[in-house]
């Protein structure tokens, strides 16, 4: 309740207001022409900004190639992490525009085919263990 009477209230349009004027790249939207009057103007820059949060994403100043998260420069580790993630992103959207299997799928196909075979070795496995214990102790009463 008391979380959405902060995101809806003037400080969070004033904040949005403050955030379109910073040289952000890639800016989730441009200011709206009436500016920041009701809540759905707010949006995008809220997804934007629960994104960065989860760190689902970073931003950049124009002319400064530094990325960065809520902490400051954002770690080589979470870099890679985002870029891998859009990646796969990307290819699972490419996979699905083609009517083809994305490779994370085709790869989960294989896995469930190939699960017989570890099963049926298992099996097999099994019984020549029995069939040898069975024997070995069979013979150690007949000579013991």
């Amino acid at each position: 309740e008391r979380y959405q009477s902060i995101k809806h209230s003037p400080v969070f349009h004033k904040a949005a207001g403050a955030l379109d004027t910073l040289p952000i790249v890639a800016k989730p939207m441009d200011a709206p022409p009436h500016g920041y009057d009701c809540p759905e103007d707010t949006r995008p820059w809220r997804q934007w900004y629960q994104e960065i949060k989860d760190g689902k994403r970073t931003f950049r100043f124009e002319g400064d190639p530094t990325e960065y998260d809520l902490d400051g420069p954002a770690p080589k580790q979470k870099l890679e992490r985002i870029a891998l993630a859009d990646r796969r992103d990307t290819e699972r959207a490419h996979g699905r525009e083609r009517g083809g299997t994305t490779a994370n799928e085709s790869a989960r196909e294989m896995t469930e085919a190939d699960r017989g075979l570890p099963v049926a070795v298992s099996i097999a496995a099994a019984a020549l263990l029995f069939v040898s214990v069975t024997w070995y102790v069979a013979r150690r009463r007949k000579h013991g």
